[in-house]
């Protein structure tokens, strides 16, 4: 743990392009309810879905 508090901060590397590409892969019966809130937000209701979104400033 000393180590990794010793270690340089990365900074964040501004993406080449502003589209995402959002895939679902595991599906999972007892998540937390925000998580859900955001694959229900995202149309990523099931299993093995996909979309495209465009990132903003807080990603």
């Amino acid at each position: 743990m000393k180590q990794r508090g010793k270690r340089a901060k990365s900074n964040l590397v501004e993406p080449k392009s502003k589209l995402l590409f959002i895939i679902r892969i595991k599906g999972q019966s007892d998540m937390h309810p925000k998580t859900r809130k955001i694959l229900y937000k995202l149309r990523l209701t099931k299993i093995f879905t996909s979309v495209f979104a465009m990132a903003s400033e807080g990603i």
